[in-house]
């Protein structure tokens, strides 16, 4: 079964070219989404086809696969099937 949500950590525009300030509690890095598959907690960093990883988002997803979840990059919905095709 797939339980999945959006993280909701986007930063929306404050109308002077900036952002908002980020939520009291933001976790620097997070995944755009979670979720739970196969009993393993998953997070998914959804990125354009040249986007990368900021240095919090790579250690946010270290620290995922060290605590037995599973991290993965993204960039369309085919690579969100291979990705869950390879948890077993």
């Amino acid at each position: 079964a797939l339980f999945f949500w959006p993280t909701g950590n986007l930063m929306a525009p404050n109308g002077s070219g900036g952002f908002r300030r980020a939520p009291r509690y933001y976790v620097p890095g997070v995944a755009d989404i979670s979720g739970i598959y196969k009993g393993l907690p998953v997070f998914f960093e959804v990125k354009r086809h040249n986007g990368s990883l900021s240095k919090a988002q790579r250690l946010f997803g270290d620290r995922a696969e060290y605590n037995r979840g599973r991290y993965f990059l993204v960039r369309s919905v085919q690579d969100v099937i291979e990705a869950l095709e390879k948890i077993t």
